[in-house]
């Protein structure tokens, strides 16, 4: 995964066809959501000068932490609203 300067994340998969020849839809399915959400929390964090220092174990720590702290349907309608729409 890389992050821009302008915040763009770009996420490479393998395409070896000798690595994706037996992978199941499923499997890349799975691993594009589970990567996307790696995507997002870094991107969360881009414009926080604290929090964009971390190392991602800590990052993704911190989001818990202040995800815990609010409404878990208003906080996903928030992010969907004001994040995910342009």
């Amino acid at each position: 995964m890389a992050v821009s300067k302008a915040g763009y994340v770009t996420i490479n998969f393998n395409n070896n066809p000798d690595v994706v020849r037996n992978v199941t839809d499923l499997a890349v399915a799975t691993t594009i959501l589970h990567e996307s959400l790696h995507a997002f929390i870094v991107a969360w964090a881009k414009d926080d000068p604290v929090n964009s220092k971390l190392a991602y174990p800590q990052l993704f720590e911190k989001y818990i932490q202040l995800s815990l702290n609010v409404d878990q349907n208003s906080l996903q309608h928030d992010i969907i609203t004001k994040k995910l729409y342009y």
